[in-house]
Order: structure tokens, then sequence, then C-alpha cells
């Protein structure tokens, strides 16, 4: 009868090269918005033709060479719980028809009155919703004749207390990826 022996396995000291894409997934910890009325110059969506790219047709076509919103400082800037920041597009209603798509931002923010207050003001008022992702590019969800809305804000539904959740939904179009340079003025 043969003899069982156990194989240790050898452990290296491996050490990985770091990833200079893992720091750059995800969005940033806060998002930019603003009432539609506010925004005075207004990027558009580029025409679809046989001789776009795709990156040129994922990408807002700005409204002045110099920036995507004009000068006029009409954004507010509110902090989101860090990570807790999602831009999901899905299909709108069944899973069959794809002809419609809403896109949700989800986020957390802590519950102070400041918060609570701005997020009362801007509820089911149409706006525009800019987040920012950690390799320095820029989603909007908006359009000239198309407004994200904020649909909920619940403290019952957030990860932890003290924390209030909200989700805001851009229905049909698709968010833009704002033209490289573009800058946004926040209200101090």
């Amino acid at each position: 009868m043969p003899t069982q022996s156990c194989i240790k396995p050898k452990i290296q000291n491996i050490s990985l090269c770091p990833n200079p894409e893992d720091n750059l997934s995800g969005y940033k910890d806060y998002i930019a918005l603003a009432l539609q009325a506010d925004v005075t110059t207004m990027p558009s969506r580029p025409v679809y033709s046989a001789t776009i790219t795709g990156k040129d047709y994922a990408t807002a076509v700005a409204a002045t060479p110099a920036t995507a919103f004009g000068s006029t400082a009409v954004w507010g800037k509110l902090e989101v719980k860090e990570g807790s920041l999602k831009v999901v597009t899905k299909p709108k209603s069944n899973f069959k028809d794809s002809s419609a798509v809403v896109t949700e931002i989800t986020f957390e923010v802590v519950d102070n009155e400041d918060n609570y207050g701005y997020l009362m003001l801007l509820s089911n008022a149409p706006l525009h919703t800019v987040v920012e992702k950690n390799n320095g590019k820029m989603l909007w969800c908006g359009d000239a004749g198309k407004a994200a809305k904020l649909m909920d804000v619940s403290r019952e539904n957030a990860s932890e207390k003290g924390l209030i959740s909200v989700k805001i939904e851009f229905g049909v179009l698709s968010p833009l990826y704002l033209p490289s340079g573009t800058t946004i003025s926040y209200v101090a």
C-alpha cells in the first residue's frame, strides 16, 4: 500500500504592480445640481450621421468654445457619502422594450437641515445634474427639452442612520460626457 503524502504549496511573497486604473473608477464624492431655468447656455446632443465616431456621439457639443453652460454660477455642489454615488441606465418599462431608457442617479447625503432643506427646494423641479468620474470626465444628465427630476428623498432607505437616500431620474435620453476642458462654476 502506497504511503499518502501531503504536498505543501510554496507560498511566495508576490508584490503586485499597482493598477493605474484602480483609483480612476467610480465617481467623486459630490454631485452638481442646477435648475433648468438657471442654465443660460445649453450644450446640445450631437447629430447622428454615418461618419460620426462613437466618442463624438457620446459627448455633448459645447454651446460656446469656452464653456458648456455659460459663465453664470448656477450650480449647487452637494457632497455625498463616499462611494454611494451610482449612475445606472436601464430600460424604462419591461426588458423587451428597449426604445426608452431611464437613468437613475442615486446617492446618500448627511441628514442635516441644510441638505434636507436644499433637497426639498429641488423636489419635482426640472434639474440638470453633472457627476464627475474619478478620471476627471463629467457626465451630464439633461437636455434643452428634457430635464432630470428629484424623485425620492428618504431617511428610511439610507444605508445607515444619519443619512438621507436620494434618487434622481432622467428619462428617455442617456447621459452625455461633457467636452474636455469643461468647467462648472458653483454658487458660493
